[in-house]
């Protein structure tokens, strides 16, 4: 009876130990891939999936140009699509001085030479900006004006307003639209007056937490957020932004015109905005990722490498038996059957 026992627990011990065996490599083991799997099936039989954060990579180009240049006036729209965007955007910016629009396909053959400068003069250096999913970010278009006196169109009404140490900036909004598409929110803010400290609210969790604030020390913003416009654009395609040179006291003037020198000579910009994202939020555990910024992890084989050169046996010595063909079969030959003896002729 006592023997019984210790062999029932005994066999207790050992399945115990070979579980918490298995449990541990399946957890420890690689993929071809370098990601973790298991030995053990998941429950439901459904594969993991590695959530990555969802990025966009916008890549900024300003190119600035003599008034009125026939490159980043005529050329540019006239392969530009400006309906991408809807009919009520497009007039609001129409009457202020501004327009958009969208290229696909390679650019116009004068925008080409104009970005393979390479004198420092007229040399044009892409900024590259790496945002998160429905993050904004602050481009800016324009010099700092110490006055400036602009005619605004805004939902129907023209007026006239002064602004004192007014800068121009494009605030834009990056989200995935779709498998590959990237959607954009553009909208004109100006900053203006002197710098100041304001006090901005920050989010809480819960109603329960004590509010708490942001200092601030900057220009009074003035988003025209009714001016926004939005659009969807993707891999191989060009959003360029321009001004119509003719209303010289517009939005679109003040901010993609500038004086060069001494005010005699009028420059104009023209804005050239390639969009990227990244994978989608939750990858594929089977494909690896290629536009993570994380580190690849690299493969490694047990054994050998591939591509290193075979293996030769050393000689043996004397009196020492040399390799067995058995054992290393993939460097000797195969032995050759032996035909069957056959047995000698009768009398």
């Amino acid at each position: 009876m006592i023997a019984k026992k210790r062999t029932s627990l005994w066999f207790s011990l050992l399945a115990a130990t070979v579980s918490a065996v298995i449990v541990v490599v399946g957890g420890c083991s690689l993929d071809k891939n370098g990601r973790p799997q298991g030995v053990i099936p998941r429950i439901g039989g459904h594969a993991g999936q590695v959530m990555e954060p969802k990025r966009c990579l916008l890549r900024v180009a300003i190119i600035s140009r003599s008034y009125d240049d026939p490159a980043i006036n005529d050329a540019t729209w006239r392969v530009a699509d400006e309906q991408i965007i809807g009919t009520e955007e497009r007039k609001g910016w129409e009457a202020n001085g501004l327009r958009i629009g969208r290229i696909i396909g390679e650019l116009p053959l004068e925008l080409e030479a104009i970005m393979r400068e390479t004198t420092a003069p007229k040399k044009v250096d892409p900024v590259t900006y790496f945002v998160e999913d429905g993050q904004q970010t602050l481009i800016s278009v324009s010099d700092p004006v110490e006055q400036a006196t602009l005619i605004l169109n805004r939902e129907g009404r023209v007026y006239g307003k002064d602004y004192a140490a007014v800068t121009g900036f494009f605030r834009v909004t990056a989200r995935h639209e779709g498998e590959q598409g990237i959607a954009l929110r553009f909208t004109p803010e100006l900053h203006h007056g002197a710098i100041q400290r304001s006090y901005q609210a920050l989010p809480s969790a819960n109603g329960l937490t004590p509010q708490q604030f942001h200092i601030n020390d900057g220009q009074e913003e003035e988003a025209l957020r009714d001016l926004g416009v939005n659009l969807v654009v993707e891999p191989g395609q060009v959003v360029v932004v321009g001004c119509r040179p003719e209303q010289k006291r517009g939005l679109g003037a003040f901010m993609l015109t500038h004086s060069q020198g001494h005010g005699d000579e009028r420059m104009q910009r023209l804005i050239l905005i390639w969009a990227s994202r990244n994978l989608e939020g939750m990858a594929d555990p089977k494909t690896p990722s290629k536009a993570s910024d994380r580190p690849k992890m690299g493969k490694f084989k047990r054994g050998r490498s591939d591509t290193s050169p075979p293996l030769t046996p050393a000689p043996a010595l004397k009196g020492t038996p040399g390799p067995d063909p058995v054992a290393d079969s993939s460097t000797q030959p195969s032995p050759k059957p032996t035909p069957p003896a056959q047995a000698p002729p009768g009398p």
